[in-house]
């Protein structure tokens, strides 16, 4: 099983997450593997902060994107605990401070460069997340992974200092096309 057509259509040029560290990637991309191999051979772990680009970006895109990004100091964000989207089937670690993830995700789709006609657009109502499973298989799997996961999920705290446009490969696998630093120096 891998992404539709109307998916992978959508996702073409790409979107922007933030990559956790390395430990902590391995570690719910392992989860990822076990719970929901569909899920982990798209894109690896990581936080979702951006719709889809509409179209391809352009150099000066880039640099407006960059601009915005630099305006945003570093922050810790913590991950966990576990939770859900119940009832659509998604378990994932929950991102904390969500309102410095949703202030970053306004700036960047108030440039014009993402497609908001999406579900779930509205940075008041997104909810910062790190998904371990992402609507895979249905919601009786989702509990049976939430109570599997209950009390050993990982958690910790990392510093966001860069975020990353991300877009698939040929075998449309999300790679990181550039990454764009936060503060500016």
């Amino acid at each position: 099983m891998g992404a539709s057509d109307e998916f992978k259509q959508t996702y073409c040029h790409g979107t922007f997450v933030i990559w956790p560290p390395d430990d902590v990637r391995a570690a719910v991309g392992a989860l990822r593997q076990r719970y929901d191999p569909a899920s982990q051979a798209i894109c690896d772990a990581h936080i979702t902060l951006t719709q889809p680009f509409v179209r391809e970006p352009s150099a000066e895109d880039l640099a407006r994107i960059s601009e915005t990004v630099s305006d945003f100091a570093p922050v810790e964000l913590e991950y966990g605990p576990l939770a859900t989207f119940l009832p659509y089937p998604c378990v994932y670690l929950d991102i904390q401070p969500a309102n410095a993830v949703r202030s970053l995700r306004r700036a960047l789709h108030d440039l014009g460069l993402f497609d908001l006609s999406l579900p779930f657009s509205d940075p008041d109502e997104f909810i910062p997340h790190m998904s371990i499973t992402d609507g895979y298989p249905d919601e009786a799997q989702t509990r049976v992974t939430l109570a599997a996961l209950a009390g050993s999920e990982p958690r910790g705290r990392f510093q966001l200092t860069s975020v990353a446009w991300i877009r698939p490969d040929d075998d449309f696998h999300f790679r990181t096309a550039e990454t764009f630093m936060l503060g500016r120096e």
